[in-house]
C-alpha cells in the first residue's frame, strides 16, 4: 500500500508558514494545497496574515485616549464610580 501523506498535518504546515511560525512549505499535491501554496507565496490580498495575539495588533482602540491593552483598571482609563448613601451607582470620569 502506498504511503499516503496525512492531510491534516500537511494543511497545518501551510498555515504555520502563513503565520510565520515555520519556514518549511511543502510542495502542493491536492487542489486545496495548490490554493494554500499560492496564498503562501502571493499573500491573501487582505493585508498581512494576521495574529492571534491581541498585544501584537496595530491601531488598538482607545478609551478616553488610553490604549486598550494589558490588565488596566477603570481608573487607568479615567473612569471612576461611587455608591451614594441610597445605593445609587454614580459613574464619572476625569
Amino acid at each position: 500500500m502506498a504511503n499516503i501523506p496525512d492531510p491534516i498535518t500537511r494543511k497545518e504546515q501551510y498555515y504555520s508558514y502563513m503565520a510565520g511560525e515555520s519556514s518549511y512549505l511543502p510542495d502542493p499535491i491536492t487542489r486545496e494545497e495548490k490554493y494554500l501554496y499560492y496564498l503562501c507565496k502571493n499573500g491573501t490580498g487582505g493585508g498581512s496574515v494576521g495574529t492571534s495575539n491581541y498585544n501584537q495588533l496595530s491601531n488598538k482602540p482607545l478609551l478616553n485616549g488610553v490604549e486598550i491593552s494589558g490588565s488596566k483598571t477603570s481608573g487607568d482609563y479615567g473612569i471612576y464610580f461611587s455608591v451614594t448613601d441610597d445605593g445609587t451607582l454614580k459613574i464619572g470620569g476625569d
